[in-house]
């Protein structure tokens, strides 16, 4: 039907592969919809989701759960055409720990002579390292449990290009059940994406508002923010009006459905007042609390 559509490719159990790995591949057809999924394995070699020769790469994807791959990442390419919708995601391997790369790895979300809604997602990683980051729109990056101060999700060393208008760049605190972030007054945020020689390809475009923090113990507020090889988010501690900290949930959007807050002993001991003055200063927020315990 001139489509190469709908293929798998999965490798785990300690797999060893030397050589690259296509989800999908064509010379003249489009490539839609295939993947590549692979935990706790070794690639000597790039990865790509799909490819094709003279069609369209689109909506094709990489999953990647810990292990190792030495070449590029790729989760799209149309080399004559477009790559759209294309996704890679980092997930953490059976030790907890994200994918190890090579010493000259990229990571790339669409490569072709178009390139657009591709988007790269971290859920529960840091400390990746590669050397190149680009052809993405939209970068996710959900928070690992034990995420603290000072932290890097992701770093490149030579190069992060963002897209034409902005790469959106979004964070997630809801799968990070903690509360203490280790903040000190040198050492206030939690970097994104950094780059380590030079300046960033390119302007990302920050998601903007309050971030869900569903049964988060928190003593801070976070702001998305970007500087010319960062982007990070800054923490803040957010003190009640008699000095004393309080836990808070807010919800993105304004609205906060669900969550649990469970209130330590303050540093006065008074455990209640904390939980009321948390309640009451997310409604003074406009925070819509809903089913909340």
């Amino acid at each position: 039907d001139g489509v190469v559509s709908r293929n798998d490719v999965i490798i785990q159990g300690g797999s060893i592969v030397n050589g690259d790995v296509y989800g999908g591949y064509s010379g003249a057809e489009n490539v839609v919809l295939n993947a590549v999924e692979i935990a706790d394995s070794t690639v000597n070699g790039n990865v790509t989701g799909g490819r094709s020769g003279d069609g369209t790469a689109e909506s094709n994807g990489v999953i990647l759960a810990g292990g190792t791959v030495t070449g590029d990442v790729v989760g799209g390419y149309g080399e004559a055409g477009a790559a759209t919708g294309n996704s890679i995601f980092l997930l953490p391997g059976a030790d907890g720990k994200a994918t190890t790369f090579g010493k000259d790895s990229g990571l790339y979300g669409g490569l072709g002579a178009v390139a657009s809604d591709n988007s790269l997602t971290l859920v529960g990683v840091k400390g990746v390292k590669v050397v190149d980051v680009g052809g993405f729109d939209k970068y996710q990056f959900n928070l690992a449990p034990d995420t603290k101060a000072g932290d890097t999700l992701l770093a490149a060393t030579d190069r992060v290009a963002f897209s034409d208008g902005g790469s959106m760049v979004d964070v997630d605190f809801s799968g990070s059940p903690i509360w203490d972030f280790g903040l000190s007054e040198d050492n206030k945020k939690i970097n994104l994406l950094t780059l380590k020689n030079g300046k960033f390809n390119g302007t990302p475009s920050l998601a903007t508002g309050t971030y869900t923090l569903n049964g988060i113990l928190s003593n801070y507020t976070e702001k998305l923010n970007a500087d010319t090889n960062n982007v990070f988010v800054e923490l803040e501690e957010t003190p009640l009006a008699d000095g004393s900290e309080y836990v808070k949930v807010v919800g993105k959007n304004g609205n906060a459905s669900g969550n649990t807050v469970v209130v330590p002993p303050s540093k006065d001991g008074a455990t209640v007042p904390n939980a009321i003055a948390a309640l009451a200063a997310s409604k003074d927020d406009k925070t819509e609390l809903t089913g909340n315990s």
